[in-house]
């Protein structure tokens, strides 16, 4: 796993700063799922299924999340996976589908 830039980490103190704001679960869980798709988009795709194992299954559905991190090693080409180029890269590996259901289990 890579160091986080100077810039990667002032964006990560921006998602705990809004964490710290949140004044429910809900909300923390929001702000967790819009964390898991900023560094899907950046193609840091194994971190951002650490974040999405963390989501509720109202926000991120098991099956749905799963299935996602597995098109691109299935040879499905979905806009639904990523939204990014550095996402499509990101989910050429299994490792983040790995990661997300370690972590979820």
């Amino acid at each position: 796993t890579s160091a986080l830039t100077d810039e990667e980490k002032a964006q990560e103190a921006l998602f705990e700063q809004a964490k710290s704001l949140c004044t429910n679960p809900s909300q923390k869980a929001v702000v967790t799922a819009v964390r898991a798709e900023y560094h899907l988009s950046q193609g840091r795709a194994v971190l951002a299924a650490k974040y999405f194992a963390q989501c509720p299954p109202a926000l991120e559905p098991f099956a749905d999340t799963a299935v996602r991190l597995a098109l691109t090693n299935l040879g499905i080409d979905s806009r639904h996976a990523y939204s990014t180029t550095l996402g499509r890269e990101a989910l050429k590996s299994n490792l983040p589908l790995i990661t997300y259901l370690a972590d979820k289990m």
